[in-house]
Order: structure tokens, then C-alpha cells, then sequence
């Protein structure tokens, strides 16, 4: 939803041989310059692009450099994820890399720039899910801030003290408390 052109989602999971990377990735490329529309390549690419990327596990900077490549002229963007650092986790050798990613074209993220990728916690793969989504939680209204300055405007405390008066208790306490502040901060707005 949101998109009117054509939508490509790819998903892929990458060979473990050196050979095998470059030619996915070629192969990739081509397809994805012969098919106009907005992209999403997600998966496990079973690849990293930087050392920082990888704990107790090898890194190697030639497929490294051939990734980065792909992505480039792909002309992919490879999303900042929050929530765990790494999405692989070898428990016997106890390796972690970051092999998994969502990279959308510029399109993707010219439509959706509050986009966010989180990578949720380890459970039954050896492979963290990740998540990718397009809108930002609405938390309602933003807070009202009360400022101690209004305390020395006069008639400050006979507003306080007659909403105070005013107001009529109900319901369980927790919803007294919230309604009790929320017929305060009508009657300080006014």
C-alpha cells in the first residue's frame, strides 16, 4: 500500500561458495536492470560488507568488496537496523554475523523515509528475524509539559486550587489520577 509502480520483493538466500555469491549477485543485477519498479532484496546473503559486522568469524574483504559493488550498482540502500547487532548465531563455535538485511531501492525509501528494520530476538532458528516497517508508532498526542515558570503567574494557584475543587471523583484510582490530571491541564491550557 502506498506505492503506485510495480513492486519487486526478492527474497534470497545466498550460497556459502565464493563463486556461487558473485554469481547471484550478477545475476541479480541484470534482472533487477531489466525490471523497472520498486525493490526490496531481503534474506540471508550469507555475506558481510564490513569486519565490524561478525564476532569469532572470518571476514573476507574480496567478497566483501564484490557485495558493496552489487549494492552500488544496484543502486540498493542498505537499511540501519536496530535491535540485536548481529542476525546469525553459531552456539557451538559461538559466531555471530550479520548476514541477514532488507536493501530497497531509493524509490522504496523516498516513499517511506520513516522506515525501520529491527532485528527481533533469537529463538528457534539459528537465524534472527527481522522485521522491516513502513510507519511510525502513534503514541497519541505528545505529553503536556508543565513549566515551573507558570507557577509564579499570577492567579497560578486559584486556577489549581478551584479545578481542584471542582472536579468530581469517579471510576478506580488509576483512572481518577489520569482523569483528575487531564481536567487540571484543560483548565492551566485555558
Amino acid at each position: 500500500m502506498g506505492i503506485q509502480e510495480r513492486i519487486i520483493i526478492a527474497n534470497v538466500y545466498g550460497p556459502q561458495s565464493s563463486v556461487g555469491k558473485c554469481k547471484l549477485w550478477e545475476d541479480l543485477l541484470q534482472i533487477k536492470r531489466e525490471t523497472l519498479g520498486t525493490w526490496i532484496v531481503m534474506g540471508d546473503f550469507n555475506t558481510l560488507r564490513r569486519p565490524d559486522e561478525r564476532f569469532n568469524s572470518q571476514f573476507c574483504p574480496s567478497i566483501a568488496y564484490a557485495f558493496n559493488r552489487f549494492i552500488s550498482e544496484a543502486e540498493l540502500c542498505d537499511l540501519r537496523m536496530g535491535g540485536h547487532r548481529y542476525t546469525f548465531f553459531c552456539q557451538t563455535d559461538l559466531q555471530m554475523s550479520k548476514l541477514d538485511r532488507f536493501l530497497v531501492s531509493p524509490e522504496f525509501v523516498y516513499q517511506f523515509p520513516s522506515t525501520s528494520v529491527t532485528v527481533l530476538p533469537w529463538e528457534l532458528s539459528d537465524h534472527c528475524p527481522i522485521l522491516l516497517q513502513t510507519s511510525t508508532q502513534d503514541f497519541g498526542k505528545p505529553p503536556f509539559r508543565f513549566f515551573n515558570s507558570w507557577m509564579n503567574r499570577e492567579g497560578f494557584d486559584k486556577v489549581v486550587t478551584e479545578t481542584r475543587a471542582t472536579f468530581v471523583d469517579y471510576g478506580n484510582r488509576d483512572m481518577f489520577v489520569l482523569a483528575k490530571l487531564k481536567y487540571l491541564k484543560n483548565a492551566i491550557k485555558k
